[in-house]
């Protein structure tokens, strides 16, 4: 069934669901909300993403959706946890040496390391960014 479809038969599937509690419409978007969030995270469990992506740029591109311009000028950060050991020593004595993440390494995580998240599954790497480095 293609993604259309299956968003549509949903939206009949809320509006009926919405005259059963008497046209509440919050109760409408919330039944739709978590419907159309399954439908997604169906889709990216059963799928490769790449495959899926024409079609979700397609419904989406009809949509008005909201956006932000984003000046040139912000500074976003990006976070990442985690730690390289590294071996040695010192006169006599081993020790190990940890070293936080830097440059490169602060990119996302290889493909292989990338475990799943709210928007990932594992094995898929994402590049989360924030507005402040708190």
């Amino acid at each position: 069934m293609r993604l259309l479809d299956k968003i549509e038969e949903e939206k009949r599937n809320a509006n009926h669901f919405a005259s059963r509690t008497n046209g509440e419409r919050y109760a409408c978007n919330l039944y739709f909300q978590h419907a159309l969030q399954k439908i997604i995270n169906d889709d990216l469990m059963k799928n490769n993403p790449d495959e899926l992506f024409d079609e979700y740029r397609e419904y989406f591109s009809t949509k008005s959706l909201p956006t932000k311009i984003i000046d040139a000028d912000t500074a976003y950060y990006r976070g990442r946890i985690g730690n390289e050991i590294i071996h040695g020593s010192y006169d006599e004595c081993s020790y190990n040496f940890l070293l936080l993440y830097y440059k490169q390494e602060i990119e996302a995580p290889p493909s292989l390391f990338a475990t799943g998240g709210r928007f990932n599954r594992s094995g898929t790497s994402y590049l989360y960014l924030s507005i402040s480095n708190d």
